[in-house]
């Protein structure tokens, strides 16, 4: 190898590790500056109030849920977590047959009532 092309290596190292360096930096800069997403948990003890008001109060309160919290609601009451994405409406139905009627259907098949 002959003087220039080392030189020529050389160059091209040192320019390498400058690129590096900056990719580097942007690279921790960037994940500074990730959004933070906000927490969408239900309050403690939303489904225990919701059990114990009426169907109606309750569809009302649920409806004022954001999509994530709805999603939310519809996994701690027993729903498959892949359906979180479905549509509002479809999970406002959901909670509510998880809340009123799925242990009244569960009653009537017992003969409890």
């Amino acid at each position: 190898m002959t003087d220039d092309q080392t030189k020529a290596l050389l160059r091209l190292a040192d320019t390498l590790e400058r690129g590096a360096r900056q990719l580097r930096e942007l690279a921790r800069g960037a994940a500074d500056q990730l959004p933070q997403r906000k927490p969408s948990s239900l309050p403690q003890g939303f489904i225990e109030g919701l059990r114990a008001t009426e169907r109606s109060l309750a569809a009302q309160q649920i409806a004022t849920l954001s999509h994530a919290q709805l999603g939310e609601a519809f996994v701690q009451l027993g729903g498959v977590s892949r359906d979180k994405k479905r549509s509002k409406d479809w999970l406002v139905e959901r909670i509510l047959w998880y809340l009123f009627d799925f242990q009244a259907g569960h009653d009537i098949i017992r003969g409890s009532k």
